[in-house]
């Protein structure tokens, strides 16, 4: 896989939103642009390849993870993080992505169902079931209180999850996998059972309290 420098958030975007299966390298740059207003050329494109695609497909956490969840004595590098993603894109095997923010996982994963809050917005909310049964308590708690660095929530199709989690793992950067898209809802499932939530009403509070009751 070869390296490559991401263009500048000021580099001229098409605004045509993306339409193809799959993220293409020119859709790149919308991922890194950083503080977008409602007349950046980039919002379209930005809004509509954050979105999940299809049911089944498998939801990626990419880049800084809760510390439980790492190998013990394993330190990834985040340094590594745009280059990982963009090579992911380059080998076709990306069907959404968007960088997890200030407000968290919460606001991400409402994009990714498709509710931004955008008057831009269009097309069928998708939702996901998402598995937290592999997460101990303390991985949840380190979630909850938010983790410093670099992340991203991707979205690829089931066939490729093996790959992709060991293509990031090569270049030293932490690929945990969340949960499938499917039906109208936000489903969270621990060991205690599930609970749901429709997208639009995923709010940081409420999914503090998912992550920090008992299971």
């Amino acid at each position: 896989m070869s390296e490559a420098t991401p263009q500048s958030p000021a580099a001229e975007i098409p605004v045509a939103p993306v339409t193809s299966g799959v993220l293409t390298p020119e859709d790149f740059p919308a991922w890194l642009a950083a503080g977008t207003t409602p007349d950046d050329p980039a919002l379209a494109r930005r809004r509509n390849g954050q979105r999940f695609r299809d049911d089944g497909d498998v939801v990626i956490l990419l880049g800084a993870v809760p510390g439980p969840l790492l190998e013990e004595g394993w330190v990834p590098d985040l340094d590594s993080l745009p280059v990982t993603l963009l090579g992911l894109i380059h080998e076709g095997v990306v069907k959404s992505a968007g960088a997890v923010g200030p407000d968290g996982l919460a606001e991400a994963l409402r994009r990714g169902c498709g509710e931004d809050g955008s008057a831009e917005a269009s097309g069928a909310v998708r939702g996901v079931t998402l598995d937290f049964t592999a997460w101990s308590p303390e991985a949840r708690s380190e979630e909850a209180a938010g983790v410093d660095g670099s992340r991203f929530l991707i979205s690829v199709s089931a066939t490729d999850v093996g790959r992709v989690i060991r293509q990031a793992r090569i270049l030293d950067v932490s690929a945990v996998a969340l949960g499938r898209v499917g039906g109208a809802g936000l489903v969270f499932k621990t060991l205690a059972g599930e609970t749901s939530v429709a997208p639009r009403d995923l709010t940081p509070d409420r999914w503090k309290e998912w992550l920090l009751s008992p299971a």
